[in-house]
């Protein structure tokens, strides 16, 4: 067969017998034949109408046909798919909005793996599986059959229930955050009692709402496994079991009862302030500063009897009293003597039962103390022996006299008595037998004239 190679337009020709056909174009008006053999090269089949569907691999399809059974590659173009579609292998949605589902169902058979957010803006998703891996979620159902009751109450709290019983160990690896009160009910069934706790601005409150008298306790458990209540309070008292350490200020505005060893600071800058009674009911240690060990008591006995007492051998009480520029020792007190270092004033009575008071230096003001070694050094009236005067003594008022009065002579000898007897006469007596009684006075001028 030739092969034709010309412009013109062939006209009135109902066959063309050709083995290759080159024309920029080829008007037909109908081609009749179901089957065009050979090939069509570098040609446009213009209102090319295909009446059934193409069967053959090699079968020609026009643009209608192509456009209501196939999708646009590229472009923005709205097209509806109908009828199942399956795609052996990988496709790729890429853009703004990858997947929009309208209505009805999607099954997807394998697994989806999303790797960003998904959000369910109107339906929560469907599962109708029981959830078996601690990642899978779970659904309604298997939640409040599972977990809801109080048999099987181990993993799960229903935050939008009120008053839910959980039973279990809870272990919070994290900080647990409550912006309201946190009640801890009482144990025993159907019991209403509960402690609360509770953060106003700057005070954390723990208080118990039973309605009655309440006690509350912090237990601690010791090396073999048993637990100590440390701290026992009630609506009247705290008691603190263990040694108290206080690090800061300690307020009690009651009673506070203090057992066991207890200790205030741990440095000596630590000071404890006391602003009201403190009663002591035992005996009370105040140890050396220098940690000797020893120390002194202090305490009632007997319901009255004030107790000071060191314990050590040797040990003084001390009593200092702070002058304008010093501290100055005023009295000591020891088992061997008391000693004071400042004036003694008594304003009262002040009595020695069993020894006198002793004194070693001689009195030099007239309200002066003697001892007994100054009395008997100086001149005196003995009312229990004889005396003997040396000088002239003036007596000022009247001497009784209830036994006779002997005057010895000027010279040593000879003496005179005088006595009043039982008669009542005056009797005068010279002791010289040459003696004479003389009565003498004396004139205006000072002359002795005898009587």
């Amino acid at each position: 067969m030739a092969n034709y190679n010309f412009t013109p337009t062939l006209n009135g020709l109902n066959n063309i017998d050709a083995d290759y056909i080159n024309s920029s174009s080829i008007n037909t008006d109908l081609v009749t034949s179901t089957t065009l053999t050979g090939n069509l090269t570098n040609s446009i089949l213009t209102d090319c109408i295909t009446l059934t569907v193409p069967t053959t691999i090699s079968g020609i399809i026009n643009k209608s046909y192509c456009d209501t059974n196939f999708m646009h590659k590229t472009g923005v173009v709205a097209e509806s798919i109908n009828g199942y579609k399956t795609f052996d292998n990988r496709v790729d949605f890429n853009g703004g909005t990858c997947i929009v589902a309208g209505t009805g169902d999607s099954t997807f058979n394998g697994s989806i793996t999303y790797n960003a957010q998904n959000t369910f803006n109107n339906y929560a998703p469907i599962s109708n599986t029981t959830p078996l891996l601690p990642a899978h979620l779970t659904t309604k159902i298997y939640t409040d059959t599972t977990f809801q009751t109080i048999a099987n109450m181990t993993n799960y709290v229903d935050i939008a229930t009120n008053n839910q019983i959980i039973t279990g160990s809870k272990i919070f690896n994290n900080d647990q955050s409550f912006k309201t009160n946190l009640k801890i009910y009482d144990q025993t069934a159907l019991s209403t009692k509960y402690m609360q706790a509770s953060q106003l601005i700057d005070t954390f409150t723990l208080q118990s709402q039973n309605g009655q008298a309440s006690q509350f306790n912090i237990s601690l458990q010791n090396v073999g496994g048993s637990y100590n209540t440390i701290l026992s309070m009630n609506s009247s008292q705290a008691t603190i079991a263990g040694s108290l350490s206080v690090n800061s200020v300690l307020t009690s505005n009651t009673s506070a009862t203090l057992k066991n060893s207890n200790t205030f600071g741990t440095l000596t800058s630590d000071e404890q302030n006391i602003n009201s009674w403190l009663n002591l009911k035992f005996r009370t240690r105040i140890y050396d500063i220098f940690g000797s060990g020893n120390f002194t008591q202090m305490y009632m006995i007997g319901g009255n009897e004030f107790v000071i007492g060191p314990n050590a051998s040797g040990d003084k009480i001390s009593l200092y009293c702070k002058s304008a520029t010093t501290q100055i020792l005023c009295f000591s007190v020891a088992a061997v003597a008391n000693t004071s270092n400042v004036p003694f004033i008594s304003n009262d009575q002040a009595t020695f039962n069993t020894v006198a008071p002793l004194c070693s230096i001689a009195p030099s003001n007239a309200n002066h103390l003697c001892n007994k070694n100054y009395v008997d050094s100086m001149a005196g009236v003995s009312l229990a022996g004889l005396n003997t005067w040396s000088n002239t003594n003036t007596f000022s008022l009247d001497i009784i006299v209830k036994s006779s009065v002997y005057l010895k002579s000027i010279t040593g000898g000879k003496q005179a008595t005088f006595y009043l007897d039982t008669y009542g006469t005056l009797a005068i007596g010279s002791d010289n037998a040459s003696g004479q009684i003389q009565l003498n006075t004396q004139d205006s001028l000072g002359n002795n004239i005898i009587e």
